[in-house]
């Protein structure tokens, strides 16, 4: 299996006292898209059960469900995280590792940062933990994902990924200059 290397190299950091950002790398993307009928009674009797709408999260403690489209999920898992055989045997399934890179972004300032890229309402009682939304940064597609009150993921295509981490450097400035 080929290692995987970051875009960004190994100097990706954001450290102060309102805002930290760092690639977190040590994670598998499946993308699974139902074929049949019973699609989302497969995927609860192999995985977990499905996210009831799109922008809803489930954690069954090992696997991260994101319902991305009526009929498709993406599956977050460990990094040797194998989709069960007879999902992949049933359904369409690509694996979509090695095409995103995952960004941790934390901190107090952490959703006025991400506000000022993004056409999404970051309110706390708006975007919860456990939300998630497909959307764009700077006219790059990106998914963002609050996984605590103030810490979210951001993923985004491997060939973006120095303009969304560009980006995240110079939206930061003001929290840099304050430290």
């Amino acid at each position: 299996m080929l290692d995987r290397r970051s875009p960004l190299g190994t100097s990706a950091r954001i450290d102060c006292v309102q805002l930290r950002a760092s690639e977190s790398p040590d994670f598998s993307l499946t993308q699974l898209s139902g074929l049949t009928k019973g699609f989302e009674k497969d995927v609860a009797t192999a995985i977990a059960k499905m996210p009831p709408r799109i922008g809803v999260v489930l954690n069954n403690g090992s696997e991260t469900l994101f319902r991305i489209g009526p009929k498709q999920v993406w599956i977050v898992g460990a990094p040797d995280y194998l989709l069960p055989r007879d999902l992949a045997l049933t359904h369409a399934a690509i694996s979509l590792s090695h095409s995103r890179v995952r960004l941790l972004i934390e901190g107090s300032a952490a959703r006025n940062l991400l506000s000022k890229g993004m056409a999404l309402d970051f309110h706390p009682s708006a975007f919860e933990p456990g939300s998630f939304a497909l959307t764009g940064l700077d006219h790059t597609p990106v998914m963002v994902h609050c996984t605590g009150a103030e810490s979210f993921h951001l993923y985004a295509l491997s060939t973006f990924a120095v303009s969304v981490w560009d980006w995240l450097i110079d939206a930061s400035l003001e929290y840099r200059a304050a430290a």
